[in-house]
């Protein structure tokens, strides 16, 4: 059988083309029309191509209360950058030696020395206090060296030697106490005590001179001052009469109060005795005058 498409391959305008068309019998098949008329070519109409193969879908898994990864670090936060926390460096010796606990008690130690010095019924006070307060400077630098030493004993360095030496030209031993904190906090020992301790020490000692020690170094001042007024009047007596004179004045004699008067006894080594007016004027200049008309040729 020939090609149909090669058949009735001219055909007017105003016929379809040619070409395979459905059968108008409704046989079901295609039927070959040649462009003027249905031929006796027939065929099957093409199977249809087959769809295609649905995949399905993965099954949606179900959540497990036991996770099946747990990740060795648990503080891991995407994106994120972690700054762990400062870790403090725990002590693990003291540093706090014998030396540098009495070095924190020094200002009371210092206030019940001079204490002790006002009490003693001395003549010499003023030298002796200066000689207490060097001697109190040279063991607060004996302390400081031995501190030093102890802190070499548990391993640590101790401060500069250079703080040690502007130290021991102040009067306070509370810079080598707080350069000694520093030095020793950065070697992760922690010696906050001594220092705390001197502080509360040095505000105690400070109220304890205010109230105690400071009335008791007026009584022994005017005590002094009358001592030498005693002294001046005796050498103003003899000048006057040739002879040796012991004067007497009250212990509680107002000498370094302004604008009081007080009377004082004298007699010499012949047996005379008189009484002297003293007057301490507005600036605590004295004064004297006798109050007997035995004594009238003495004169202030």
């Amino acid at each position: 059988m020939s090609d149909p498409s090669t058949a009735y391959s001219s055909a007017p305008a105003a016929y379809p083309p040619a070409d395979w068309y459905p059968d108008p019998t409704g046989e079901g098949q295609l039927r070959w029309w040649g462009g003027l008329a249905w031929t006796e070519h027939v065929k099957p109409f093409p199977a249809p191509a087959p769809a295609p193969a649905l995949i399905p879908a993965p099954a949606t898994p179900a959540l497990t209360t036991t996770a099946s990864y747990v990740p060795m670090d648990s503080t891991y936060v995407p994106f994120a950058h972690v700054v762990a926390a400062p870790t403090r460096i725990a002590p693990t010796r003291s540093a706090n030696t014998l030396p540098i606990w009495l070095l924190a008690v020094s200002p009371m130690l210092s206030v019940v020395a001079q204490a002790i010095v006002l009490a003693a019924p001395t003549t010499a006070l003023i030298p002796i206090l200066w000689a207490l307060n060097l001697g109190l400077a040279l063991g607060f630098i004996g302390l400081v060296i031995w501190d030093r030493i102890g802190i070499r004993g548990l391993g640590l360095t101790p401060s500069s030697p250079w703080w040690f030496i502007w130290w021991a030209l102040l009067p306070s031993p509370l810079v080598y106490l707080i350069v000694r904190r520093v030095s020793l906090k950065r070697q992760g020992v922690i010696s906050n005590a001594p220092s705390n301790v001197f502080v509360l020490v040095l505000v105690a000692s400070g109220l304890v001179a205010y109230f105690a020690l400071l009335p008791l170094i007026n009584a022994r001042s005017a005590s002094i001052a009358v001592d030498a007024l005693e002294t001046q009047l005796a050498s103003a007596l003899a000048h006057e009469t040739a002879t040796t004179w012991n004067v007497e004045c009250p212990p509680a004699a107002p000498i370094l109060t302004a604008n009081s008067s007080f009377t004082c006894s004298a007699d010499d080594s012949d047996g005379r005795a008189i009484n002297l007016l003293i007057t301490v004027d507005q600036r605590l200049n004295v004064t004297f005058a006798p109050v007997d008309t035995a004594a009238n040729t003495l004169s202030s």
